[in-house]
């Protein structure tokens, strides 16, 4: 015949399972977003390479057009492929050697230090010309009350997507 469980242990159980349910569904979700994350890295450094590789491309095919005297070539799917006329730009580099005299020069400019003037405030210091020259709003931000996910030690992280598909019936 079958076990009797009490009331009591039967509640725990379910409750148990609840927090196992909730809490892998969870950690699938950070498990799924820091592999996107990762997958993420990688098309940012492939897209990176693409880039370089056509303007490879681009600038070994212009030498060989002018080697060759090609103005353009007409394509059947592509209207045509012409030279682009190089496009001369120029920026200036600034690189000081001495900032105390363009300073004296009147090359600077005054800026209002907000941490200072924050930080006298919340120390008591000269609360009456601060309080005459600006005013002071205190900023509450309330987050949200938010399940924590506690993770137990030695769970890999791998081992938690595969739970919570189990327990969440999806075929991997």
């Amino acid at each position: 015949m079958g076990q009797k469980f009490s009331k009591k242990w039967v509640i725990f159980y379910q409750k148990k399972h609840k927090a196992d349910y909730i809490g892998f569904s969870i950690l699938s979700i950070d498990s799924k977003v820091a592999s996107l994350d990762e997958e993420i890295k990688e098309l940012q450094q492939l897209k990176k390479k693409l880039k370089q590789a056509k303007e490879i491309a681009l600038q070994t095919g212009a030498n060989v057009f002018e080697e060759y005297g090609i103005d353009k070539l007409e394509g059947a799917g592509i209207s045509s492929i012409t030279l682009a006329k190089p496009n001369p730009s120029s920026k200036i580099k600034l690189t000081i050697h001495n900032e105390y005299k363009l300073i004296e020069a009147g090359f600077y400019r005054k800026v209002l230090d907000e941490d200072a003037v924050l930080e006298f405030y919340n120390s008591g210091k000269c609360l009456d010309t601060i309080n005459a020259n600006c005013s002071v709003e205190i900023l509450r931000d309330v987050k949200p009350t938010k399940l924590k996910i506690n993770k137990r030690r030695g769970v890999v992280a791998n081992n938690s997507d595969s739970n919570s598909n189990e327990i969440l019936g999806i075929a991997s």
